[in-house]
């Protein structure tokens, strides 16, 4: 073979390394990665653009876009996981009544009847709950002996109860303050009975006599006005018993 056919056979041989070299650095992987972006692989550009990347416009700039959780889990106020990269809108609840505010609304529409409350101060103390508690009897109501969103409700509304023996079967805080009261009157001397918590024959035979010896109105029931008296006449007796 001369020396011309081998420079010939040697250039073509390097023509063709070249082009396949070409072919295999630049136009396959090219076509590879436009191929995984129409199948729609997950993490190629195409399918992750709106979860993750911010959305380009015509001129390639970015737009504005909310803040993605990155986080993985339960959310506050979610009931299901977050997956990552995508926002998720947590609602809050707004925050309920001030408990001291209804309390004290309560007690400026009893004392506008004439109940006794110890003041408007939003604190139900045993006055207050004495006057709710009247209220309750008066009107037919269950007697719970504390404020509550129902109670002003229906006081707003004027609503009456049936009076019925299930309803006068008094709750948690009405049972104590009927307890306490039946004390104070057995220390004074009544005879209430035996201090059950509950409004009996005895009870309300015992509060007449104490409202008679007393100068007070004829009720025969727990009032604001009674628990004030009694609280009263217990802090003289005590400062005497010291004395």
């Amino acid at each position: 073979m001369s020396a011309r056919v081998s420079r010939m056979a040697m250039a073509l041989f390097g023509l063709l390394s070249a082009g396949m070299a070409i072919n295999m650095t630049v136009m396959q992987p090219s076509s590879q990665h436009d191929a995984l972006a129409h199948e729609g692989v997950w993490g190629a550009v195409k399918e992750t653009a709106a979860l993750a990347a911010p959305e380009i416009d015509a001129a390639g700039r970015a737009l504005p876009q909310a803040p993605a959780v990155s986080a993985t889990g339960p959310v506050a106020g979610g009931s299901s996981p977050v997956t990552p990269g995508i926002v998720q809108r947590v609602v809050v609840s707004p925050p309920g009544a001030d408990p001291r505010e209804m309390t004290r609304e309560i007690q400026t529409l009893l004392a506008g009847k004439s109940y006794e409350t110890g003041g408007q101060d939003g604190i139900a103390g045993p006055v207050t709950q004495a006057a709710i508690l009247a209220y309750e009897i008066d009107n037919g109501l269950p007697l719970t002996a504390e404020p509550s969103d129902a109670l002003l409700q229906m006081m707003k509304e004027g609503r009456r109860g049936p009076a019925t023996n299930a309803s006068l079967a008094p709750g948690p805080k009405a049972d104590a303050l009927i307890r306490s009261v039946q004390g104070s009157l057995a220390k004074l001397g009544y005879k209430v009975g035996r201090a059950d918590g509950r409004l009996g024959e005895a009870t309300i035979a015992a509060i007449r006599a104490f409202e008679k010896q007393q100068g007070m109105a004829d009720t025969g029931r727990i009032s604001g006005d009674l628990v004030a008296r009694l609280t009263r006449l217990s802090a003289t007796a005590r400062t005497a018993d010291k004395q």
